[in-house]
């Protein structure tokens, strides 16, 4: 980054704080996470593990216009629907 001395935490540990606040705090506690981190600068947000599509609406709608990824695995927790789908829910980046 540009600010020098500055200490990537490693990834492992960055998922783990994500996933911890997540299963702690619920959806809401992720979505004020997730707009404290577009506040800070973030290029990208992902909130943990939606289950229902209501849920991703929900994460689009709180986010809206910011940049948003989620992530689908086959029998994971997070619905798998189309790429129309998942733009029109708010998602820009599907891996």
């Amino acid at each position: 980054g540009h600010t020098p001395g500055r200490r990537v935490v490693p990834l492992q540990e960055a998922a783990a704080r994500i996933r911890v606040a997540a299963e702690e705090h619920g959806l809401d506690e992720a979505l004020r996470r997730a707009e404290a981190f577009a506040s800070a600068g973030a290029d990208i947000l992902f909130v943990e593990a939606p289950e229902t599509e209501a849920e991703m609406e929900r994460v689009g709608e709180a986010l809206a216009g910011l940049p948003l990824l989620v992530n689908v695995v086959e029998g994971g927790k997070t619905p798998v629907l189309s790429r129309q789908r998942y733009v029109e829910l708010g998602y820009q980046v599907a891996i």
